[in-house]
């Protein structure tokens, strides 16, 4: 057996460290119960019902596996296609013109994920202010527009071609198209676990 073996039997063989064990398991397994139970519910607005941690999370799992995969060009006309057509459709707007809540619920809460991805894609490749003035024909060459932006970029930042070079060589290293993935249950569980052990670890007693 190893040093680290018989130092670690030591330890276990103390009360008090199995008992510090104990602690930690039952801490970081309620620490994730909490996560999911409690952090991840989702209250939309005073009038709608609360939606418990696990149905919110098999929401917003269900919601991304429909664009999950290569985010190809033709996901993307399909995606703000469906937001530009619930911002000009009157149905979805109140009296005053504003949006309507429930509607925006109903229809865009489902694309939250990838309606991010493309409001950051309007404003840094398109300059569009906003997602809804995007019109999803250019997203037709999304990857020549986004490495011509970059390139831009580039230049107006770094205007000797040598100072360039090492940032232009990482674009052209890019792998395209990306791949649209969803990990935000698993990963707030874990960081949960992460942050109680932490906790647990700065009280395990001493050898």
């Amino acid at each position: 057996m190893t040093l680290f073996g018989w130092e670690l039997q030591k330890i276990l063989k103390r009360r008090s460290a199995r008992l510090a064990l104990l602690l930690v398991v039952v801490w970081s397994a309620a620490g994730m119960l909490v996560n999911v139970f409690v952090n991840q519910r989702y209250k939309v607005s005073e009038t709608m019902p609360l939606i418990a941690g696990p149905e919110e999370i098999a929401n917003q799992l269900a919601w991304a596996q429909s664009w999950q995969g290569p985010l190809t060009e033709e996901k993307l006309v399909m995606a703000q296609q469906q937001i530009c057509a619930f911002y000009q459709d009157p149905a979805n707007r109140n009296a005053d013109g504003e949006l309507n809540f429930e509607a925006w619920v109903r229809v865009m809460r489902p694309l939250l994920w990838v309606s991010s991805t493309l409001d950051s894609i309007a404003g840094s490749v398109y300059g569009e202010d906003t997602l809804e003035e995007l019109d999803p024909r250019r997203l037709e060459s999304y990857y020549a527009d986004r490495h011509a932006a970059v390139g831009r970029w580039l230049e107006d930042q770094y205007p000797d071609p040598a100072d360039r070079a090492l940032f232009e060589a990482q674009e052209a290293a890019v792998e395209t198209p990306f791949v649209y993935d969803w990990y935000g249950g698993s990963s707030r569980c874990w960081r949960c676990s992460r942050t109680s052990n932490w906790g647990s670890a700065c009280s395990w007693p001493s050898p």
